[in-house]
């Protein structure tokens, strides 16, 4: 079953995980580009601190640009992910 975020990211395999979220392969289909993305579990609910910390992580990860850094492109919430 294929599972498409924002009607723009088609999410792929799973590529690690972790107590709060999960990683999977995706695909920016606007912008036609391989991306990663990061899910929160769908056991921590929203509104919560978990949530917010993602959020605030994105924030500040967007604002910067390093070729060892991940350069996150966007962020938001799609149903209950």
């Amino acid at each position: 079953m294929e599972i498409l975020l924002k009607q723009r990211y088609l999410v792929g395999d799973l590529i690690t995980f972790g107590g709060m979220a999960a990683v999977y392969r995706g695909q920016d289909l606007q912008e036609n580009r391989a991306v990663a993305l990061k899910l929160l579990q769908k056991t921590i609910s929203t509104p919560s601190p978990s949530v917010a910390c993602l959020q605030q992580e994105a924030l500040l990860l967007a604002s910067l640009r390093h070729p060892s850094i991940v350069q996150i492109f966007d962020e938001g919430q799609h149903d209950d992910l």
